[in-house]
């Protein structure tokens, strides 16, 4: 058998022309040769030797040889087989034998060498935990390009043939990753490693040296006369030289990154169109670094031209809308400084799908095919005119909605809740209204909700859309314990996201527990040496099944034994038990971002012999029924809205409201005060109760036992008057709350918000209510005490110390409060596993006896910093360390350093 010889040049291997001997076999027929020597053969056979994981038909198939044909040696058949075979690159390898000649028929043999495939992966150069983390990086990451931000990954998993390519864009990703992070001067080597047991497999040794961060020491610009370098060094976002009032720049560092660099150069020139300077451009840019220092300095120059102004701009093509209707948009005079970012921006920004421009009056008014285009008509002297030309196209409808990517989740639940409705218009503000509410359902990662657009046809003017979805967040489980209230809490909860109560019964429906409805479903125990709290709630979001009416409802049992905070003792034979009812229905406006909804709660608080701090009677109820009114807007945006917003903002205003009972009961509440029982020693001497002085006989004492002058200084018997005065609770109360949300730089956010609570009462005769009261300072997190207490949390101080108190010092909350709080968030990350950032944060409040004694800027303050973590499976936690600067109510000591852990709830 003899190797045939091919003429064939590759960048990988070169076969030359060789002279060679093809043995034949003795025959009558004749082989055909041209005038050039050339033989004419028919294949026959097609052996495949040396190959182990693909299928010989396969390989032939590959080479493009087909038994029967014609080929010719020399020729360029067997050199195109060989080729094609190498672009592959799954070969180390590749011959063509000659295996048998009869007549002119040749059979062939092409073995080959495959190159050996991925084993394992070892790296050395980092910590075990960011070995772990690189290996996770590159095996599950894609090749393909995913997402908003179109990154390209590599995917390295066992198996996969090693190859230059292989190498090469693993040495590529793993360079890039880290000069994203700022070391320029990492270096990664790649060796392949022979497995000594199957020379078919092989691993990849990865040595990496990050080497340090290269961070900028100065930015110099030259050419600026209009412009001055403070100003255009805030116009480049990520490329910031280091600071000595802020040498760290912890929200925008100084490490240099080359790729965010060059879009810094064109942000640059972008400064100068929004001040006028069209022509602006630079004309050099040389960053040098420095190996000792490993800084970078950069120096810029730039040309400015001249300053150009707005000239006429015509409209050709529109007949949707009138030239009057788009000039209001682009917002543009004759005469205004040129700004060409704004007026692009007004044109059309398809990065803005909320701005106010002229695409997205078209884009939201159904025309997908529309195009508007900017064009420069004319240029004189220092002005420009402009061309505003429109292809509106025709008015286009979605056609096919689907889902995908939801395993649990039915596909009704999701497309009840899009506004992309089969037939309806093309707005492709829905389609941002659809992502907003499908991120609200806090079942779907928030980032990667994609709604992919697809089948736009321009002639039957239809447009299909398939939501893709990745399900998380099903449930959470939440067991924990701390410290608060002088005594250990424990808490241990089951929430169910998804949850499906018609397949509560289905016995097949459980993987682990019935999922698919987005109903949503919790139970919840908590517990500490002196009280014990068990609730469970639950929401269906469509009641009735055809409109975004929510019908919600709970109910919970508390119960508290005496506790004496400085001796710890505990007396269960006096106690107060609390049970609650609430059920209501919450309805999606017209105008979706707007929830209204209306509830009625019950409580009923029943005390056995039993203290409370604003209640004078110790034994029998008080029972509370209230209607509550709330209408919510939320139109929270950004990457992961449930968790870190950074646009838009969410208020409500709610109130609620008890049966006016002292109009029809016929108690005359005023009088009620005048009610005395008179009491008089009438046997042996009585000791005083606090000085302990004997009191004759005959002597008149009130209902505390207290002696007085004359019956008519009696005190009235509380006990009583607090019975007929809180055995229906009658009040009114008002809670308006809002955050604000601000992307500043990067993805800085600033997170402000103001909230304010009144509680008031229909006859002032009977007074204001005990219950219902606000409590401020600390966490927020003392929600043991189910008195319908709001816990207002205020960093900086302990929890519930920021009250008023009654003559013996206990706390017993205000009925009127406001509180402002300000905070600066940056995400660490954002991913489906686990979200987390960190926070500054400035918070002033204060709570008031009565609406005259309001003073709503004579405030507690304090400031600090935390930082808070989301897992689908746990919820929030969090930790804030705050210092308050003001004095505690009733003491001379200010809040200072105080630590507070978040569980489950978001400041």
């Amino acid at each position: 058998m003899k190797y045939i010889s091919v003429l064939f040049f590759s960048t990988s291997v070169s076969l030359y022309a060789q002279e060679e001997t093809i043995a034949t076999e003795t025959t009558t027929e004749t082989i055909a040769t041209d005038e050039f020597g050339i033989k004419t053969y028919t294949l026959g056979e097609i052996t495949i030797s040396g190959n182990i994981y693909f299928n010989p038909m396969t390989i032939q198939t590959f080479t493009g040889l087909q038994k029967g044909q014609n080929i010719h040696l020399p020729g360029d058949e067997l050199s195109d087989a060989i080729k094609k075979l190498w672009n592959l690159e799954y070969f180390s390898d590749i011959k063509i034998y000659e295996k048998n000649i009869i007549g002119n028929v040749l059979d062939i043999e092409i073995y080959l060498e495959e190159l050996p495939r991925l084993k394992n992966v070892e790296i050395t150069g980092l910590k075990k935990s960011k070995k772990e983390e690189i290996l996770k990086e590159m095996k599950f990451a894609y090749e393909e390009t995913t997402g908003k931000n179109n990154n390209k990954k590599l995917k390295i998993i066992e198996g996969k043939i090693i190859n230059e390519n292989l190498i090469a864009n693993t040495r590529n990703f793993l360079l890039n990753k880290y000069r994203k992070n700022g070391y320029y001067n990492a270096q990664v080597e790649i060796k392949t490693v022979q497995s000594p047991t199957n020379k078919k497999e092989a691993s990849l040794h990865i040595d990496i040296n990050k080497g340090k961060k290269v961070r900028i020491e100065k930015i110099q610009f030259n050419g600026n006369n209009q412009l001055a370098d403070g100003k255009l060094k805030k116009s480049m976002k990520k490329t910031k030289q280091r600071s000595p009032l802020n040498p760290l720049r912890i929200f925008t560092p100084s490490k240099f990154i080359a790729k965010e660099y060059e879009k810094d150069l064109e942000n640059l020139v972008d400064k100068y169109k929004e001040n006028g300077f069209r022509d602006a451009r630079v004309v050099s840019e040389k960053a040098t670094y420095n190996p000792q220092t490993n800084r970078m300095n950069i120096d810029i120059q730039i040309e400015e031209g001249k300053k150009y102004f707005i000239g006429d701009i015509r409209f050709i093509g529109n007949t949707v809308y009138s030239d009057y209707q788009l000039k209001r948009v682009i917002g543009f005079e004759k005469g205004d400084l040129y700004n060409g970012v704004l007026l692009n921006k007004r044109v059309n920004d398809i990065n803005d799908p909320d701005g106010n421009n002229i695409g997205n009056m078209y884009q939201n008014n159904g025309y997908l095919f529309s195009r508007i285009n900017l064009l420069e008509r004319q240029t004189h002297n220092d002005t420009i005119d402009f061309d505003v030309r429109i292809s509106e196209g025709t008015v286009a409808r979605f056609n096919n909605v689907t889902v995908s990517g939801n395993d649990k989740t039915k596909d009704y639940i999701i497309l009840r809740e899009l506004s992309t409705i089969p037939g309806q218009k093309w707005d492709r503000s829905n389609i941002f209204e659809s992502m907003r509410r499908l991120q609200s359902m806090n079942i779907f990662d928030a980032q990667n909700i994609v709604p992919d657009v697809k089948n736009a046809d321009p002639v039957s003017s239809t447009v299909d859309i398939d939501w893709q979805v990745v399900e998380h967040g099903q449930s959470q489980v939440e067991v924990q314990g701390g410290y608060g209230g002088r005594t250990f809490i424990g808490t241990v909860a089951l929430s169910f996201n998804n949850f499906s109560i018609r397949n509560i019964f289905n016995k097949k429906a459980y993987t682990p527990f019935p999922m698919g409805d987005a109903q949503k479903f919790s139970v919840r125990a908590q517990a500490s040496t002196y009280f014990t709290t068990l609730s469970l709630s639950f929401q269906e979001p469509w009641f009735g099944g055809r409109k975004p009416i929510s019908l919600f409802g709970s109910i919970s049992y508390s119960k508290q034994s005496a506790f004496d905070p400085y001796t710890y003792k505990i007396d269960r034979s006096q106690g107060l038990a609390i049970t609650s009812v609430n059920i209501g229905l919450a309805k999606r406006l017209a105008d979706p971002i707007f929830t209204l909804s209306h509830s009625l709660s019950y409580q009923n608080y029943n005390l056995n012999n039993y203290n409370l701090s604003y209640l004078a009677f110790n034994n029998g109820y008080s029972k509370n029924l209230a209607y509550n009114i709330e209408l919510t807007r939320d139109n929270r945006g950004g990457l992961h809205p449930a968790i870190f917003p950074s646009a838009g903002s969410i208020m409500s205003i709610s109130g609620k409201f008890t049966f006016p009972y002292s109009l029809v009961n016929g108690v005359n509440y005023a009088d009620l005060e005048n009610q005395r029982e008179y009491k008089t020693v009438t046997t042996t001497l009585t000791s005083h109760p606090v000085t302990g002085a004997d009191i004759p006989i005959g002597t008149y004492i009130d209902a505390n036992g207290y002696p007085v002058a004359d019956y008519r200084d009696a005190a009235p018997n509380q006990t009583k008057i607090d019975q007929k005065r809180f055995n229906w609770l009658e009040y009114y109360k008002f809670n308006f709350k809002a955050d604000w949300y601000t992307l500043l730089v990067d993805k800085l956010v600033l997170r402000s918000t103001g909230q304010f609570g009144f509680i008031g009462a229909y006859n002032q005769d009977r007074g204001l209510i005990p219950f219902e009261r606000y409590f401020l300072g600390g966490s927020g997190m003392m929600n043991f005490a189910l008195d319908g207490r709001e816990n207002i949390a205020l960093r900086g101080y302990e929890d519930n110390q920021l009250n008023q108190k009654n003559n013996t010092g206990m706390p017993i909350g205000g009925t009127a409060y406001n509180k402002f709080s300000l905070e600066l968030r940056y995400p660490i990350t954002l991913k489906a596993q686990m979200s987390a950032f960190i926070l500054g944060f400035f918070d002033a409040g204060a709570v008031y006896n009565d609406f005259k004694t309001y003073k709503p800027f004579q405030l507690q303050r304090s400031t600090g910093a935390g930082v808070r973590v989301f897992m689908p499976m746990i919820g929030l936690l969090g930790m804030d360390f705050g210092y308050g600067f003001d004095k505690v109510p009733g003491t001379n000591r200010i809040g200072g350093w105080q630590t507070h852990f978040i569980l489950g709830q978001q400041f």
